[in-house]
């Protein structure tokens, strides 16, 4: 497949090494006609929000006087009104 995508970028546009295009393959890259496909640049904001939302309930428990972080996620999944009594919303 490698030597297909480097004989085809060699008609179309500057040589490349075979190293090279192979880690643009590794890295997702797509190849139509042997002109390379660029993608459009996206934000992938959920694995951030995720985790602030992790850290904001980690934060919670610590004030509410938790030290055991993994005892104290357990006590307050096993009722869905535990978690607002930490955050003070009931």
């Amino acid at each position: 497949m490698v030597f297909k995508l480097i004989e085809a970028a060699g008609e179309r546009w500057r040589y490349v090494n075979g190293p090279h295009l192979a880690a643009l393959v590794r890295a997702g890259a797509r190849f139509e006609k042997g002109v390379l496909i660029e993608r459009p640049d996206r934000t992938r904001s959920g694995p951030r929000i995720m985790a602030a939302m992790r850290n904001l309930a980690i934060s919670a428990l610590r004030l509410a006087g938790r030290t055991d972080i993994t005892e104290a996620t357990r006590w307050a999944s096993r009722s869905m009104d535990r978690p607002f009594t930490i955050l003070g919303l009931t």
